[in-house]
C-alpha cells in the first residue's frame, strides 16, 4: 500500500468530493476524514459515494485553436472600451450539483472566512485567462500585472433563505458586520479591469439566488488578429458550454484543416457554421464537464509530491501573478 495519504479536514464544499472521482495509484485507498458530525460531514460522504466526472474537452480545443497562428493570429492587447479579453459568470447559491442539493455552512457566508467574490471564484477565471494567453510561460507579478479598476456589490441574502441553505436558526454573530435589518448583504460579487503582459482583460462574478432555468451561465471572449474565440453557456446553448469562431479574416481553410488534425485525438469534432461565426461541433460521446479537471489536478499534484524536481518552474511565479491579481484587485474593489 502506498505511504502517502489523503487527509480531509471539515469539508464544507462539494468541491472537496471531486478529487475523489477516481482511485489514484500513489495514493492509499485510506483516507482520514476530521469533522464534525453534522449536515456538512453527511454531505460529503454521500458525494463520495455518487459522484463521477470526465476531461474537459471544449477547454482543450479552445487552447488549440487559441495556439494556430494561421486561426487566431495574435492576441488583440484591447482597451478599457473593448478589452482584448473578457470572462464572466453567473453562479447560483441555491442549487442542485449532481442531482443532490448543494447546501452551504454558516461559515460560506462570512467573506471575511470564505473570501469575496473575485478573491473566489474569480481565481478560476484568472487562471484560464493566464493559461490560455500565456501557455507554459511564468509571469512576473510586479512587472506584468496592471491592475486598473475594481468594483464590487452585494447579493441579498433573507434569513428565510440562509436558513433553507444552512440550517441555521439564525444570524450567527460572524456575520454581523454584513446584516442590514433582517437581510444578509453578501458580498460576493466583483468585476476587474487588469493588464497582463500588455493585454486589457475584464473580469466579472457574479452569485445569483438562483437560476430561473437551467444552470450556471459562462461568458468568454478572446480577441485575436484573425478571430475572436468564444464560449458561451447560457439558455440558447441549453446551459452547456460551445466553442464559437468568429472570423475577421478569410480563416475558413486555417479552421476547417486544424479542426481535421485534432479529430485524431477528438473524433467527430467539425466545424458547424451559422451564418457569419463558426460552432466547433463536439459530439456527445467525447462532451464533457470541469470535474474530472480536479482528478488532473491530483494526479498532477501527487507526482510532484513523489518529485518535488518535477514541479515546473513556472508554477510559483504564476501563482504569485494569480493571486496579485485576485487579492489585489479585492483591495482595490473596497476603496
Amino acid at each position: 500500500m502506498p505511504e502517502t495519504s489523503l487527509v480531509v479536514v471539515d469539508p464544507g464544499h462539494f468541491h472537496a468530493t471531486l478529487v475523489q472521482q477516481q482511485m489514484y495509484p500513489e495514493l492509499s485507498p485510506v483516507v482520514r476524514v476530521y469533522a464534525p458530525l453534522g449536515p456538512d460531514l453527511i454531505d460529503y460522504l454521500s458525494r463520495i459515494a455518487r459522484y463521477n466526472g470526465r476531461h474537459n474537452t471544449l477547454v482543450r480545443l479552445l487552447q488549440a485553436l487559441r495556439r494556430d497562428p494561421e486561426v487566431f493570429g495574435d492576441p488583440v492587447p484591447g482597451t478599457g472600451d473593448e478589452p482584448g479579453v473578457l470572462l464572466s459568470g453567473v453562479h447560483y447559491l441555491r442549487k442542485v450539483v449532481a442531482g443532490l442539493p448543494n447546501p452551504r455552512p454558516a461559515w460560506y457566508f462570512d467573506v471575511s472566512e470564505q473570501g469575496e467574490g473575485l478573491a473566489d471564484t474569480g481565481v478560476h477565471l484568472v487562471d484560464r485567462v493566464h493559461e490560455m494567453l500565456f501557455p507554459e510561460q511564468p509571469l512576473d507579478w510586479r512587472r506584468d500585472i496592471e491592475i486598473l479598476a475594481a468594483s464590487r456589490w452585494p447579493t441579498a441574502v433573507s434569513l428565510p433563505q440562509f436558513r433553507e441553505l444552512t440550517g441555521e436558526g439564525k444570524w450567527p454573530d460572524d456575520l454581523a458586520p454584513w446584516i442590514r435589518g433582517d437581510t444578509l448583504e453578501y458580498l460576493c460579487n466583483g468585476r476587474v479591469d487588469y493588464r497582463v503582459s500588455g493585454i486589457h482583460v475584464r473580469l466579472e462574478v457574479r452569485w445569483d439566488w438562483q437560476a430561473e432555468q437551467g444552470d450556471d451561465k459562462h461568458h468568454a471572449l478572446y480577441r485575436g488578429t484573425r478571430c475572436r474565440l468564444a464560449v458561451r453557456q447560457g439558455p440558447a446553448e441549453g446551459f452547456r458550454p460551445e466553442l464559437y469562431v468568429l472570423p475577421d479574416e478569410n480563416i475558413d481553410a486555417a479552421l476547417q484543416r486544424r479542426i481535421t488534425e485534432l479529430q485524431s485525438n477528438y473524433p467527430g469534432i467539425a466545424v458547424a457554421t451559422l451564418g457569419s461565426e463558426s460552432r466547433i461541433a463536439i459530439p456527445e460521446a467525447i462532451r464533457v464537464g470541469h470535474d474530472a479537471a480536479f482528478g488532473a489536478f491530483t494526479r498532477r499534484f501527487l507526482a510532484c509530491v513523489a518529485d518535488p524536481a518535477s514541479l515546473p518552474a513556472r508554477e510559483r511565479p504564476n501563482l504569485l501573478a494569480k493571486y496579485r491579481v485576485t487579492t489585489g484587485a479585492v483591495v482595490v474593489s473596497r476603496r
